[in-house]
C-alpha cells in the first residue's frame, strides 16, 4: 500500500449496535480511551492523551445522533449507537467524520476499504473514491 493512503475498515461486532473502525495510521496517543454520550468536563484529561486527532474524532463522533460510545486506540476506533439508530444511516456519518478528520490533519488520503457492499452503499471503488472526493471537495468550499 502506498504512503500515502491511510486504510479505513469497518468490522462488525456480534452486538448490532457495536462498529470498530480500523485505521492504517495512528489516531491516538493513548493506548485505549473510552467516551460516553455526554462528553464531560471530567474527560479534558482523557482527551489530552489521545491528542489533537483522537480529541477531535471522540468530539465529532460524540455530536452525532446516535452515538452514545466512542472508545478509541492508537488504530482503532470502536463507536457503539443507540438501539433505534441504523448502521446504513449513521455508518455513513461516521466514514465523513474520520474521512474529513484525517485529511484536515494531514494523515494521507482516505481509502475505504469495503466488504459489505449493502451496508456501506458502495458497490465499488469508484463510488468509495467519489464519497472520499465529496468529503474533501466540502472541506475546500468551509475554509
Amino acid at each position: 500500500m502506498a504512503k500515502d493512503l491511510v486504510s479505513i475498515k469497518a468490522e462488525k461486532d456480534p452486538s448490532e449496535d457495536k462498529r470498530t473502525y480500523h485505521l492504517s495510521t495512528e489516531v491516538s496517543s493513548s493506548h485505549h480511551e473510552c467516551f460516553y454520550r455526554p462528553i464531560r468536563e471530567s474527560s479534558g484529561e482523557a482527551l489530552a492523551r489521545v491528542g489533537t486527532l483522537g480529541t477531535q474524532l471522540v468530539r465529532e463522533l460524540l455530536a452525532l445522533d446516535g452515538v452514545v460510545l466512542v472508545e478509541i486506540t492508537p488504530y482503532s476506533v470502536c463507536l457503539e449507537k443507540g438501539r433505534v439508530f441504523k448502521w446504513w444511516d449513521l455508518g455513513v456519518r461516521v466514514l465523513e467524520v474520520i474521512v474529513r478528520a484525517l485529511t484536515q490533519h494531514g494523515c494521507g488520503r482516505p481509502y475505504i476499504q469495503s466488504d459489505d457492499h449493502r451496508e456501506s452503499r458502495w458497490g465499488n471503488s469508484d463510488q468509495r473514491l467519489s464519497f472520499i472526493e465529496s468529503v474533501e471537495a466540502s472541506l475546500k468550499t468551509s475554509t
